[in-house]
């Protein structure tokens, strides 16, 4: 019974994190399409619309949706079997990606590309459901390694 608790306890926190990073997110591509620009030493705050997937590499259209498709369905599935299995690391790394990308398809739906908002040393545009998949995928290679050494 106290590990129910424990791992309801868990689920809110994760949850709650989450939903929090994809409002900011949301909040920030707003601001950023609203013309609000700041700039802080090496770091530009202003909207970038990126038609591409991650990091600007260059793939649009059906092949897009397609390779989309596919690992939002594998994403998905484990998420869904991690939640099953109790595994709060997985759980945790796989929301950040799946909640990550749906704010990212949210704007090529709606505005055609993905809205871009922070500019670090003029290298690459990035916005923090950018970030929320990176970290996801980060934990994941991690805890694989953990798990293998």
């Amino acid at each position: 019974m106290e590990q129910v608790k424990r791992w309801r306890k868990q689920l809110m926190f994760i949850n709650t994190l989450v939903v929090f990073f994809f409002i900011v997110d949301r909040v920030l591509k707003i601001l950023a399409l609203s013309g609000i620009e700041k700039n802080i030493f090496f770091i530009n705050f202003s909207v970038f619309e990126n038609p591409y997937i991650a990091f600007s590499l260059p793939l649009s259209g059906l092949l897009f949706y397609v390779f989309f498709g596919i690992v939002l369905i594998f994403v998905i599935s484990s998420l869904i079997t991690s939640y099953q299995e109790r595994k709060i690391t997985a759980v945790f790394s796989l929301s950040l990606i799946v909640v990550g990308a749906i704010s990212n398809i949210l704007d090529r739906f709606i505005y055609g590309a993905v809205i871009d908002y922070v500019d670090i040393l003029f290298l690459f545009a990035f916005n923090i459901a950018d970030a929320m998949i990176m970290a996801g995928v980060f934990i994941l290679v991690i805890r694989s390694i953990q798990k293998s050494t």
